[in-house]
């Protein structure tokens, strides 16, 4: 007897088990979303609608920036703008036209402006991702990057903020992730970010650097999140917080220097929108300072980011022409 494929809401995997005496199962799990959600996206495959991913979750209104000292919460609009990849085998062509719909189905509102279908033609030999961005940026939204599917290289090593090493989870994408944490588990002044540190090896002499990153957020349960924005609050009325604190820091990157210190980069950092994980492309080409050879970064993100997949591409930009594909008809 075998039996296989698990999943948790946001992992999934495969296991393969050979049955040879009595064995009990007990099976928990943690609701972590289908109380709220972003709009859902759905293509039609020929029979029915399929589940794409969430979209436009860095498109948020009203999310936090930061609070003053007299606990004025400050708020900042999000990035509107998202870009979901479609893969060849969810596109379903009838007649020539194909049928997507877009889904608020829980207690959210949200307002759409303008959507389109993006077509890259790219060389062969390469594939295309989309920049991102983090839900506290203008950011870098919707710049095609090439990358060369044939020279991927990967990781040299991969630790996360306990200082475990998660590289085996990043070398390939196989529905297993790397553990993380969201920061509201730490104290208000205090603050533990969840981070990733990677070696990236020598990459001297090349021309651009690019990392492939497949990702997700779990944004975790909304009453912790909330008593953090509580423990702010109260710590404004004994008269412990400055003009300008950060509740949710946004998300940055940092680059190891010569002499071993940390230099935060002046960037938008990307950050996965979303508990279905996505592919994405990060740009680190210009970034890391002159005299180093093992080329080192860190991620530091404030939520729970956790990654299935990190490779590094280092071949040039290919050129690309973009197609845009307006709706011909939309029903509300």
């Amino acid at each position: 007897l075998a039996f296989s494929s698990w999943s948790d809401g946001k992992n999934s995997a495969s296991r393969t088990f050979e049955l040879k005496d009595r064995l009990i199962l007990v099976m928990t799990y943690t609701l972590i979303s289908g109380y709220a959600s972003c709009p859902s996206l759905y293509i039609w495959n020929g029979t029915g609608y399929s589940y794409v991913t969430d979209v436009s979750n860095s498109g948020w209104l009203g999310y936090i920036g930061y609070i003053n000292a007299d606990g004025t919460v400050i708020f900042k609009d999000g990035n509107p703008y998202d870009y979901v990849k479609l893969d060849k085998s969810q596109l379903y062509s009838t007649n020539g036209y194909f049928d997507l719909t877009l889904a608020q189905q829980w207690d959210e509102l949200y307002y759409l402006d303008q959507t389109y279908l993006l077509a890259v033609d790219h060389p062969v030999g390469t594939d295309a991702y989309m920049s991102m961005t983090s839900y506290l940026s203008d950011g870098s939204t919707g710049k095609v990057y090439t990358v060369n599917s044939q020279s991927i290289l990967s990781p040299v090593s991969a630790t996360n903020e306990k200082g475990q090493d998660v590289l085996a989870q990043l070398l390939t994408r196989d529905g297993l992730f790397t553990p993380g944490i969201n920061a509201y588990d730490s104290i208000w002044n205090n603050i533990t970010l969840n981070q990733l540190t990677l070696d990236l090896g020598d990459l001297t002499g090349a021309s651009e650097i690019k990392l492939i990153i497949t990702g997700m957020v779990d944004w975790g349960l909304a009453d912790p999140y909330y008593r953090w924005i509580d423990s702010f609050k109260e710590a404004a009325t004994q008269g412990l917080v400055a003009d300008g604190t950060e509740i949710t820091p946004a998300p940055y990157l940092e680059v190891k220097a010569a002499n071993e210190s940390w230099l935060r980069v002046q960037r938008d950092v990307p950050l996965p929108s979303d508990y279905r994980s996505r592919t994405y492309t990060v740009n680190l080409t210009g970034i890391f300072p002159e005299g180093v050879s093992d080329y080192q970064i860190r991620f530091n993100n404030y939520w729970n980011v956790t990654y299935d997949y990190i490779g590094i591409d280092t071949s040039k930009q290919a050129d690309i022409t973009l197609h845009t594909i307006k709706p011909t008809s939309a029903v509300f």
